[in-house]
């Protein structure tokens, strides 16, 4: 269970410190810091599972102007079979003309205060233990050194596993999300964190589990009357509605939905594929474009899978008076 998260010069905060438990509201006006904060465990996921040069992944604009620092640091603890794991990651930026760049300064993954990897600059130390001698590695100042991890180092790999496979965060944005799922796409294993590439994950996942692809299918109508199926047409995705008795059935592109109506289907999608148990899921605001009426069966849903024995964590950013009311209530 994620515990903890803290983020310096990052956006407009020299110092943003949560505390969280297995259902968390954070909650604030625009520009309190919501999106900032939930952002800071993916962006910790994407370092080290999703390689590409630091300089390209991370806004350089992001950094703090209220002072001259130019480091930032990302922080998390996360609990795991009774053990706290903390993970630090320091960026160093050089805004320089002519020198727009990043780099990793420092990144350290602790067990209980004990130190298993220890990232100074172009170096990975990892620290003797039970599992093997101490080692160094090069690592490249642009990429994440966490992940050369060798997976015979298991306690470090409790963490790093939970963090690839159990951290999940969304923020769908409906109006960028497309209805295309070409044949020679790669099925990705989630979504991205706006769902832009909703319709070839769901290509993927519904190929690959049909009980809850066919529970989202059940639950279409409570939303959208008609509705039978949400299915690839082609290589499109689309949704199929069954015949009435003043006209036949029809099948619909998901781009011709409204922004509200995608962001639902969307919502009910995520929920079935990611809300399992051991899961720590943060949605930033995943009710934009909805009104209240439309979102509360979907808060009940999520709010009874958090509550559950053996649930998923749930982080919930949001300044919505539903959202706000339900989880405060």
């Amino acid at each position: 269970m994620l515990t903890r998260i803290l983020q310096q010069n990052i956006g407009p905060f020299l110092h943003n410190e949560r505390r969280l438990g297995p259902l968390t509201l954070v909650t604030g006006e625009a520009g309190s810091g919501k999106t900032s904060i939930v952002g800071v465990p993916n962006t910790l996921w994407a370092f080290c599972f999703r390689p590409s040069d630091l300089t390209a992944k991370v806004p350089l604009d992001s950094v703090t102007r209220f002072s001259g620092l130019t480091t930032q640091r990302r922080e998390i603890d996360v609990s795991l079979n009774g053990a706290t794991f903390t993970h630090v990651c320091v960026t160093e930026n050089d805004e320089t003309t002519g020198r727009r760049r990043r780099w990793f300064a420092e990144e350290k993954l602790s067990m209980d205060g004990v130190t298993l990897l220890h990232r100074l600059g172009d170096t990975l130390h990892i620290s003797a233990d039970d599992d093997g001698p101490a080692l160094t590695l090069p690592a490249q100042a642009g990429l994440s050194a966490l992940a050369l991890t060798p997976p015979s180092r298991r306690r470090a790999w409790t963490y790093l596993t939970w963090l690839r496979d159990q951290l999940f965060v969304f923020a769908p944005l409906p109006h960028i999300i497309g209805a295309k799922v070409p044949s020679d796409t790669v099925r990705p294993a989630r979504p991205n964190e706006e769902c832009e590439n909703f319709a070839p994950w769901f290509a993927g996942w519904s190929a690959a589990n049909p009980e809850p692809a066919q529970a989202l299918n059940a639950a279409l109508p409570g939303f959208l009357p008609g509705a039978e199926a949400l299915l690839v047409d082609g290589e499109r995705l689309a949704l199929r509605f069954g015949p009435r008795a003043d006209r036949p059935g029809f099948v619909l592109g998901f781009d011709r939905l409204s922004d509200g109506e995608r962001q639902r289907v969307v919502l009910e999608a995520l929920r079935l594929a990611f809300l399992r148990p051991g899961a720590t899921v943060l949605w930033d605001e995943p009710e934009r474009f909805l009104s209240a009426r439309d979102v509360g069966p979907w808060i009940d849903a999520v709010l009874a899978a958090a509550q559950a024995p053996g649930g998923p964590q749930v982080v919930w950013a949001s300044q919505h008076p539903e959202v706000v009311r339900r989880l405060t209530t």
